[in-house]
């Protein structure tokens, strides 16, 4: 969370973030909580509500930090272009943690604009760069990669649209 919350605050300039899996929904109030103060915003989706315990409060919580809870299929196109609209106008991070990563990187990959950013949980046992795509690859490259590898228990992939 140190480092992502310091890439955050590093490109002040990244005023979107689509989370693909929410989870019981504390990755999506913390990242909320590091763009909120400079006018952004999180859009967090998830195939299924799992917030089950809490989720009253964190729903309470979420207009504060500017985060929308919203079940979806992550998978559906109309989900994907959902997602296009909301980075469509600002610099972005898609964070995907949904379950199917390597489906989710390619997918949400073609939406990112040039500079946008995109990170995936679970790197190097849910995702690895064998599992990515020639055209991932293409018009992907890593980003600060070094610093999540560094740091302890760290399992980030992270990534810049070129």
């Amino acid at each position: 969370m140190d480092i992502i919350r310091k890439v955050l605050a590093d490109n002040p300039d990244i005023l979107r973030i689509v989370e693909l899996g929410t989870g019981y929904g504390g990755t999506s109030l913390f990242l909320g909580s590091c763009i909120c103060g400079r006018g952004g915003k999180v859009l967090t989706m998830d195939n299924v509500q799992v917030m089950n315990h809490g989720y009253a409060t964190w729903s309470q919580a979420a207009p504060k930090y500017n985060v929308t809870f919203l079940q979806r299929d992550v998978f559906l196109p109309t989900t994907v272009q959902e997602a296009s609209e909301v980075i469509k106008d600002h610099r972005a991070l898609i964070f995907c943690d949904n379950g199917l990563k390597r489906v989710e990187v390619s997918l949400y990959a073609e939406i990112l604009k040039k500079n946008d950013l995109l990170m995936a949980h679970d790197y190097g046992y849910e995702i690895s760069d064998a599992l990515l795509t020639e055209r991932v690859l293409s018009i992907m490259e890593h980003y600060r990669q070094e610093e999540f590898n560094n740091a302890n228990d760290t399992r980030i992939l992270s990534m810049r649209r070129k």
